[in-house]
């Protein structure tokens, strides 16, 4: 499972590094897309296959832009022997990550963010409607 969060500074090259315990749940090779919200995804490749696999239950024309959104963007990666990767262009503008980005486990994937945009996420976390959540959840 993918949990905690860390910030690290993205050097010039575009190269960030992952921490150890998340790269181990990531496995040898993984898949960064762009995500949701303007951050970056990270699945290992078991779980973008489940992802692509729900895709896959909806029919071609409602689920043609989510695709190529996803699939377009998407690059199959793996860590250098320091377990950094390198964040392309393309990424650090979508994302609009520069000098650092934070790095999050959201269960079966990470997310790289801005770490400001990170902060204005968590402020707008909401106390009640995470607890009515839980409720319908039966918690």
């Amino acid at each position: 499972m993918l949990v905690g969060e860390f910030t690290h500074t993205i050097d010039s090259k575009g190269r960030i590094f992952l921490p150890a315990k998340m790269r181990a749940s990531l496995g040898d090779n993984f898949i960064l897309c762009k995500g949701i919200d303007g951050c970056l995804w990270v699945y290992p490749e078991e779980d973008w296959a489940a992802f692509n696999k729900k895709l896959d239950s909806l029919s071609e024309i409602e689920s043609r832009r989510v695709r190529r959104f996803f699939f377009a963007s998407a690059s199959e990666m793996n860590t250098d022997s320091q377990g950094r990767i390198v964040l392309n262009e393309s990424y650090r503008d979508f994302a609009k990550l520069e000098g650092e980005a934070t790095i999050i486990g959201n269960s079966n994937r990470l997310e790289i963010w801005n770490p400001e945009k990170w902060r204005e996420e968590q402020s707008a976390v909401n106390n009640d409607e995470l607890v009515s959540t839980l409720i319908s959840l039966g918690f």
